[in-house]
């Protein structure tokens, strides 16, 4: 299922994506000027997917390219080329979801999160303490 969903938010905007494709079905999606080469070496699928979706995310935003994404020493990600202009980026995944947001301002940053009742299980086997527990009932 190609881009889920668009919308801007205090001038930042976020693209939403719901993998359900193969790699090879995202490959092809892109221009064939793509250099896809770094994904090639990815042992898992998952990530190989990830790192493809996010270069069909950019590619929604910058149709007509000159611009990539690169990372930082501490593995933040940010946009070079030509095309990036004063444009940042911030990343996220899981469960089969990858979003991006972009705004013309640093510092700034997005998490998505799949929601689950594993919390609630590792209460259940008495990995937390009853302080941590009662704290938690408070919240």
């Amino acid at each position: 299922m190609p881009l889920l969903s668009t919308f801007s938010c205090y001038d930042i905007s976020v693209l939403l994506w719901k993998m359900e494709e193969t790699s090879q079905h995202l490959m092809a999606m892109l221009p064939e000027e793509e250099d896809i080469s770094e994904c090639i070496g990815f042992r898992s699928e998952t990530r190989r997917c990830e790192w493809l979706v996010e270069r069909l995310l950019l590619r929604h935003v910058f149709p007509s390219g000159g611009v990539s994404i690169s990372h930082r020493s501490n593995g933040s990600p940010f946009l070079a080329g030509p095309a990036a202009g004063d444009h940042y980026i911030s990343l996220s995944h899981t469960q089969g979801f990858v979003v991006m947001a972009f705004a013309c301002f640093p510092h700034f940053g997005i998490d998505i999160e799949y929601v689950s009742d594993r919390a609630d299980r590792v209460l259940e086997v008495g990995a937390v303490s009853e302080a941590e527990q009662k704290e938690k009932k408070d919240r």
